[in-house]
């Protein structure tokens, strides 16, 4: 349980103004109870006032706080009917009240939104399991803190960004006991540094889709410390310490290894090349933000249909990004110069014209096709056990007619059981082709792989969908 945290709370908008509050953890957020009111929001009105996010900082048993994204969530002004006589003593800033809710929290400091920083030292659940290097079991019982570990291992991500992952090796003594442990730990810095919403939005998704696409299943971030640039005087820095800004404190810190020992990556970081892959990972993330976010696990799911467009409207993303120009942009290329020297259609005119033949030459049926042949040999056809063409055509023709409104005979996209079936194949065909482009192997070394994982096992003998039958009554009904 996160005990309450009661201090005094500012704005940038009044940085002399202290406004008592007490700072809680309820649910997903963290809640913030003022008594008083900051001066953005000053009102009349007791109701929810509108206004923009906004940083509080705050100060609470000789500790700053960060509240990032603070919104303000409820707003009490005084009464117009008193229970007895007025006086100045109601006039105070005491007779109001605010709520505000934040869903991040940094500890150590007062920081505006805007400040950099140089480096970020974090666990993700489920990367000592990838990372086998820190197990335990593999050592001798007389190992100690001062053996050799591994080597860090280092991944230039460009932009600037570097990742290292390394062990941290740690050991208590008692009297009739010695624990030694193992922590596996990722670094992120990069020149000249990053926001704190550019590590969220930007630097972090990559690596923790990485993680949760291997493991089946979402990934946090654990033990969050940043380091930051410090760019104003230092007597207004307070003491400084390696990462002395600690994010969410306490929230899931207490996440221990005992609790994901049974997870399973689909392989290890022994069987491939980490640091290339890592530093590939990041560089194909940055292009394809949309499948990767489609492709990772997530806590809370959308409704089946929505689901199901998005992640096949992915996989066109994803073929754009990775085939490039087709016979469609050929074609239309060779359409507009012939308009072009004909004449009688003005630029804007040609434009459109261009525009249609380029997004139509090549069907969403290819794009599907295209991209689990490009897992190599045989690996596309394993993972849809031997009905890729069927699969194409079925999630083809139930993204355009949930996405277009297109009336159907078939009525394809309204069985439930096609739809979980379109939506994790189509899934794990988009991992796949993520992780074979970052330098995964593909063709019969990814069907070995994919044999030892037990998610992938069960998906290939699914029995929700077969796309044979489905693909026959789209054809059926469509001749």
């Amino acid at each position: 349980m996160i005990e309450p945290r009661g201090g005094v709370w500012w704005t940038d908008n009044d940085f002399g103004k202290r406004v008592p509050g007490t700072l809680t953890r309820v649910g997903d957020v963290w809640q913030l109870d003022l008594i008083g009111r900051f001066p953005e929001s000053e009102s009349e009105i007791d109701s929810v006032a509108v206004v923009p996010p906004t940083t509080v900082y705050g100060s609470s048993r000789g500790t700053r706080y960060t509240l990032h994204h603070a919104y303000l969530q409820r707003s009490a002004t005084p009464g117009r009917l008193l229970t007895v006589p007025p006086d100045e003593r109601d006039r105070g800033e005491d007779q109001y009240s605010q709520r505000w809710s934040a869903y991040a929290l940094l500890k150590g400091d007062a920081l505006p939104r805007d400040i950099l920083f140089t480096s970020a030292q974090f666990e993700l659940n489920g990367l000592s399991a990838w990372w086998p290097h820190g197990n335990l079991r593999r050592l001798p019982m007389t190992a100690s803190i001062d053996d050799e570990w591994p080597p860090p291992t280092i991944a230039d991500c460009g932009d600037g960004v570097r990742v290292t992952i390394s062990i941290l090796p740690g050991e208590t003594h008692g009297t009739r006991s010695r624990s030694l442990t193992a922590r596996t730990v990722m670094w992120v810095d990069r020149h000249p540094g990053f926001t704190f919403d550019e590590f969220f939005d930007v630097i972090l998704p990559p690596l923790r889709g990485l993680l949760s696409i291997l493991m089946h299943r979402p990934v946090e971030v654990i033990n969050l410390q940043l380091q930051p640039s410090y760019d104003w005087p230092a007597e207004s820095r307070g003491p400084l310490a390696a990462y002395p800004i600690e994010v969410d404190p306490g929230v899931i810190d207490g996440l221990v290894d005992s609790e994901i020992d049974h997870w399973s990556p689909t392989f290890t970081a022994e069987a491939v090349d980490p640091a290339a892959l890592i530093s590939r990972w990041v560089r194909l993330a940055s292009s394809n933000r949309v499948p990767l976010d489609v492709a990772a696990p997530r806590k809370s799911p959308g409704p089946l249909q929505f689901e199901a467009v998005a992640v096949v409207n992915a996989a066109e993303t994803l073929h754009r990004t990775l085939h490039g120009a087709r016979e469609g942009s050929l074609l239309a290329d060779r359409v507009g110069r012939a308009l072009k020297a004909q004449g009688g259609f003005n630029a804007r005119e040609r434009s459109k014209i261009v525009s249609a033949l380029r997004h139509q030459g090549v069907t969403l049926e290819r794009r599907l096709l295209d991209i689990a042949e490009a897992l190599g040999d045989g690996a596309g056809a394993w993972m849809l056990n031997d009905q890729v063409a069927e699969w194409a055509k079925v999630a083809a023709a139930v993204r355009n007619a949930l996405s277009h409104g297109f009336p159907t005979e078939h009525r394809v996209e309204q069985d439930h059981r096609a739809l979980v079936g379109v939506l994790r194949s189509t899934q794990a065909v988009i991992r796949l082709r993520l992780l074979v482009e970052a330098g995964v192997p593909s063709g019969s070394a990814l069907v070995t792989m994919l044999q030892r994982d037990d998610q992938y096992v069960a998906l290939r003998q699914q029995s929700l969908a077969d796309w044979r039958q489905l693909a026959a009554s789209i054809r059926t009904t469509t001749a």
